[in-house]
């Protein structure tokens, strides 16, 4: 918790059920109760990614600070 913050590549994933302390990561490392195979997670995000970029093309984000009364082009 009081750990410098480190930039990962990729996401960290925990299993929540299996390691609610979030010790290991996504090769799992609990030989006490199994590997968690959690290597699906990638494509399925990968792909939600991708989709919601395409979005942003489409319609770009409201900009950080909006003013008020701001309107999309």
């Amino acid at each position: 918790m009081f750990d410098t913050p480190v930039q990962h590549n990729v996401p960290r994933i925990h299993n929540l059920l299996r390691d609610p302390k979030e010790l290991f990561g996504l090769d799992g490392g609990m030989e006490e109760t199994g590997v968690q195979n959690l290597t699906w997670v990638f494509p399925v995000v990968a792909a939600e990614i991708l989709k919601f970029q395409a979005t942003l093309a489409e319609e770009p984000p409201v900009p950080f600070p909006a003013p008020s009364g701001w309107t999309p082009d």
